[in-house]
């Protein structure tokens, strides 16, 4: 009884999140998944557009990779990257979120970078990075 109890408490938390927070999340999510070195993970974020450009702009950086997938191109790319670097990428937290209905912009702690992000069926996506 105490674990539905827990699930329930669980699952209200997260019903009640801004939709601020659920567009900071998939930045913050997307982030932790290169810290962790799960290219699988951190495609899952972004939106099928998304994919497809950073694909093609790590292929056109990095021809020597050889891969034309998402997760292919984020693991060569990380690779490339020592362990304190791909590390200190789980360290980066979002600042700040601002949403205009479809849209979100996260703003990186720190960075002068941002993330655009789209909802899509409900479902926040990251649109497009905007370091690349």
């Amino acid at each position: 009884m105490l674990i539905v109890a827990a699930a329930l408490a669980i699952a209200f938390a997260a019903c009640g999140a801004s939709e601020a927070d659920r567009a900071g999340a998939v930045a913050a999510r997307y982030m932790s998944a290169l810290g962790d070195r799960d290219a699988e993970l951190a495609c899952q974020q972004l939106t099928t557009t998304a994919r497809r450009d950073i694909a093609r702009y790590v292929r056109r950086a990095l021809p020597e990779l050889g891969t034309t997938s998402c997760a292919g191109v984020i693991r060569g790319a990380l690779d490339l990257l020592d362990d304190a670097a791909v590390s200190a990428l789980r360290e980066v937290k979002v600042s700040s979120v601002s949403i205009s209905g479809e849209t979100a912009t996260a703003q990186l702690e720190g960075r002068s970078d941002s993330v655009s992000l789209i909802r899509d069926d409900g479902t926040w996506k990251i649109a497009r990075l905007q370091f690349l």
